[in-house]
């Protein structure tokens, strides 16, 4: 695993109900998804699109979630609850 205290990050704030947010297309890192309200459900997507490989499922819990995972294809977000506030890091 590289040296992460060397890396630098970027992130993508996201509110409410998002049907599909593209945040980017080949090959990233995904640092970390922080879940700021309860009521939330997050899924993740190796690939551009809704339809790629789903790599995880956040349920309605707020707090941290780290993942330090190399993504191939991309990496795609859904969100449901109106009140959805998150941010996701990583290098993309």
């Amino acid at each position: 695993m590289a040296n992460l205290a060397a890396v630098s990050f970027n992130y993508e704030h996201i509110t409410g109900a998002v049907t599909g947010l593209a945040i980017t297309s080949g090959s990233c890192t995904l640092h970390s998804i922080v879940v700021n309200t309860a009521a939330t459900t997050v899924t993740v997507y190796d690939g551009p699109v809704a339809s790629a490989k789903v790599v995880a499922v956040i349920g309605t819990g707020v707090g941290t979630f780290l993942y330090d995972l190399t993504l191939v294809n991309g990496l795609f977000v859904t969100t449901t609850g109106a009140s959805a506030d998150l941010t996701v890091t990583g290098t993309f």
